[in-house]
């Protein structure tokens, strides 16, 4: 049925769910969360709308019914637990901040995936134009903060269930991007043009641009977090213990 709404919650609607005791929403900050069994507008059996649980009212949506991504109610890739994807390169899926302001810079975000490849250039997050902040996998994971492209080295393997993070920091301090771990994989000294978190019209989850043959992500997503701020050790080691549990993930230290 089309325009449908539904706004899907853990719980007994999921038995592998792991009880944890930490949530996103105690997070100093918290700017951006987007989980995929909370505030899921669905279009059938795809998603039109995911709703930011922040309160910052940063919601992302996808009016055109031809371009709105697959949701997943159990995702086996992702212990289970709902996501959204994947995103078809063919159909331009993408879901688009529908937001009214811009959050500056300092800030840190995290998003949980599962891929299917790393040998190509295939985007999870991402602005086109100038001023971008994006995660891409070409071989090795990248975060680009402003001037910044900020890679992995080549051949750690980016095929699987992984949740990659990065720090964008404002006029000092390094830009840095995690791949399940609490310590950064790589750093690097902060550049010019340090990007906002959010771009309206631009910022996108799925894909790079809304053209054909623009690097749509293969694989699925289930969660979002991002804060207003570089993210303490403490913070970080709980958004990532808490994905852990979440997503069966390993998280190394």
């Amino acid at each position: 049925m089309r325009g449908l709404r539904r706004n899907i919650r853990s719980g007994p609607r999921n038995p592998n769910s792991a009880p944890v005791a930490f949530s996103p929403a105690s997070l100093s900050g918290l700017v951006l969360w987007l989980r995929a069994d909370l505030g899921i507008t669905l279009n059938g059996g795809n998603v039109s709308a995911w709703a930011d649980q922040s309160g910052a009212g940063n919601t992302f949506n996808q009016p055109t019914a031809s371009k709105q991504p697959v949701f997943n109610a159990v995702d086996a890739n992702l212990n289970n637990q709902p996501s959204i994807g994947p995103f078809s390169e063919a159909n331009l899926h993408s879901l688009i901040w529908a937001g009214s302001s811009g959050t500056a810079p300092p800030y840190s975000i995290f998003i949980v995936t599962y891929n299917v490849t790393d040998a190509v250039a295939k985007y999870t997050w991402a602005t086109s134009g100038a001023n971008q902040s994006d995660f891409y996998i070409n071989n090795a994971l990248h975060f680009i903060s402003g001037s910044v492209d900020l890679g992995t080295a080549v051949g750690l393997g980016f095929s699987g269930k992984y949740v990659m993070g990065g720090d964008s920091p404002i006029t000092s301090g390094t830009v840095a991007v995690y791949h399940n771990a609490i310590t950064a994989k790589v750093t690097a000294a902060v550049g010019t043009d340090p990007p906002d978190l959010f771009n309206f019209g631009q910022r996108r989850i799925g894909r790079y641009s809304e053209t054909p043959a623009n690097f749509a992500w293969p694989g699925t997503i289930a969660e979002i977090v991002a804060v207003n701020h570089i993210a303490t050790l403490a913070e970080r080691t709980q958004i990532m213990n808490y994905i852990g549990t979440r997503y069966a993930i390993t998280i190394g230290a």
